[in-house]
């Protein structure tokens, strides 16, 4: 992990470019550990695959080769040479079975049930096949296998449980990585920030929440400008004067009401 991240250009205006810097990374290291496997460790000798039990486990050859420096032109050797390898023994697996399946006895076999039941024919090259494949991997070549994936689990989980605490504590450095972009990522169409956008909300409100309340007071706080008359008192008119351009005054006879008082709010 720390070596493949390590050879990222982590860049949030060019994802293609971490893309393919890693798919290079992982790529390259894959290829160089299975040419490791096969080179070392898979051999086909006297009609048989065998696969050594000892070595450097997968795991740890992967560790090995995702360093930068294990680019190499000798790792491309080793790549074409696994390839050349694979292919020789895979050419040898062929004629193997061939030899088996291809026999004098066989092809007069296959012929005489096939004039007859060309079907049954099919069935029974099928089952020979089948036994020459087998016959490839013999049981210690199985059991090799099984000791090798036995040793794998063993040195390469039990050995590194600390991998999956150290996979869950990323995820948080990542976490307290991204707390501190809000005021640095934009997120909006207009390029801004969660914390600009956030700023700019709030004082919206408040504004809008300030405008709200002068605009309606509750009754009984608004102060009025105008002049009031008490109650049962001589009301006045004003009346611009249209002669002399001064205000003459009008007096109006008091006001009255003929609704009796009320003892009980009187009292």
């Amino acid at each position: 992990m720390t070596n493949i991240s390590g050879q990222l250009h982590l860049q949030e205006q060019d994802p293609q470019r971490t893309l393919i810097d890693l798919a290079g990374a992982v790529g390259g290291a894959t290829l160089r550990t299975a040419a490791d496997v096969v080179n070392d460790d898979v051999n086909f000798t006297g009609g048989q695959f065998r696969v050594a039990s000892g070595g450097d486990t997968v795991l740890g050859r992967l560790a090995e080769n995702s360093q930068a420096t294990s680019d190499t032109p000798e790792a491309d050797a080793k790549i074409v040479r696994a390839v050349v390898k694979a292919g020789v023994m895979g050419f040898g697996a062929a004629v193997t079975v061939a030899k088996k399946v291809l026999t004098p006895a066989t092809i007069t076999e296959l012929a005489t049930v096939g004039l007859a039941n060309p079907p049954a024919a099919l069935a029974v090259l099928g089952t020979k096949l089948t036994a020459a494949v087998a016959s490839l991997v013999p049981p210690a070549t199985i059991s090799s296998v099984q000791r090798r994936i036995y040793s794998e689990v063993t040195k390469g989980v039990q050995e590194n449980e600390g991998l999956l605490t150290l996979a869950t504590d990323v995820r948080y450095w990542d976490t307290v990585r991204l707390h501190g972009t809000y005021d640095q990522v934009p997120v909006t169409a207009d390029g801004q920030t969660p914390a600009k956008f956030t700023v700019e909300w709030f004082t919206r409100l408040a504004a809008a929440l300030t405008d709200d309340r002068t605009s309606s007071s509750p009754t009984g706080s608004t102060t009025s400008t105008a002049p009031t008359v008490p109650s049962g008192a001589a009301r006045s008119q004003l009346t611009p004067s249209t002669t002399a351009g001064t205000v003459t005054t009008r007096t109006s006879p008091p006001v009255t009401s003929s609704t009796p008082a009320d003892p009980v709010a009187g009292s």
